[in-house]
């Protein structure tokens, strides 16, 4: 996805070839369609995180219910 923002930035860039290049940066970067593309990166990090804490939180409930079955099956073959 960063990749894809670079590109986005360099293509943007290109459409002001006429200037120096930091000034070409500079206009590239406050382009809409730039800015754009920052958004959706921003957004899809935030999806990330969000799914790898849901994943996260998963995991953690099925090691809860695990140790909780174990030590029920543990409860009758002892009693």
């Amino acid at each position: 996805m960063e990749a894809w923002v670079k590109t986005v930035l360099a293509q943007c860039q290109k459409k002001h070839a006429d200037l120096a290049v930091n000034a070409q940066e500079r206009e590239a970067r406050i382009d809409p369609e730039y800015i754009q593309s920052l958004d959706a990166l921003r957004e899809a990090v935030a999806n990330d995180e969000r799914f790898r804490f849901l994943v996260s939180t998963a995991h953690a409930k099925i090691e809860a219910w695990r140790s909780m079955e174990s030590t029920r099956r543990a409860e009758r073959s002892v009693g």
